[in-house]
């Protein structure tokens, strides 16, 4: 394989695994078990509120009540690639709730990635805001 079609390979797959998140996501506390599998154990989340948790409040978030998807929808902005480390940047429609409250409009999620032994990539830090 040549570095070029590796590159390519890479983009690709978290393209997908990107896109398979927000899947994950509307899906809720029936998705936990993919979403834990795609998270690095010392994943750091910076909610749009500006709080921050780690992997287990990030997953626990997914089968909160007070947490709807009524829409969920991702476009990926750009994808870098840095060897083994990644950056994502991904908008994000949301029409739902969060801790029960009404949301709806569009965030930027600026994702870290890297690249295990194994070769799978492993989110290890996410960071959402509100868009204007």
């Amino acid at each position: 394989m040549t570095a070029v079609s590796a590159l390519a390979d890479d983009v690709e797959r978290l393209r997908s695994l990107n896109l398979q998140l927000a899947d994950w996501e509307r899906a809720g506390a029936t998705a936990r078990n993919n979403v834990s599998e795609v998270l690095a154990s010392g994943f750091l989340f910076r909610r749009a509120s500006g709080t921050v948790v780690d992997r287990d409040g990030f997953l626990d978030g997914l089968a909160d009540a007070g947490n709807r998807n009524d829409e969920l929808v991702a476009n990926v902005v750009q994808i870098q690639v840095f060897d083994k480390q990644a950056f994502v940047e991904v908008y994000v429609y949301l029409d739902g709730a969060r801790a029960g409250k009404p949301v709806q409009g569009w965030f930027r999620n600026l994702r870290l990635w890297e690249r295990q032994a194994d070769n799978r990539w492993l989110c290890v830090f996410w960071f959402n805001k509100p868009l204007g």
